[in-house]
């Protein structure tokens, strides 16, 4: 199941929710009650990771690189 980051439109409080979308729809802010809600968008920041899982530290031409000398 995803999980959602919701923020509460009454109290501001941000909460995560595992549910499947139509659950999400019914989901409660955990500290005040409230059903009103919106989705929050985070970014990614975990840093440069290749679809390998490995690290992308650059490349040969890069300024700065590790790769290959």
């Amino acid at each position: 199941m995803p999980i959602f980051d919701l923020q509460c439109k009454d109290c501001k409080h941000e909460y995560q929710v595992r549910a499947s979308y139509e659950e999400r729809q019914n989901a409660k802010c955990p500290a005040c009650g409230s059903e009103k809600k919106a989705p929050v968008f985070k970014a990614n920041v975990k840093g440069p990771v290749s679809s390998s899982g490995i690290k992308d530290t650059g490349c040969s031409t890069c300024p700065g690189s590790s790769n290959f000398g």
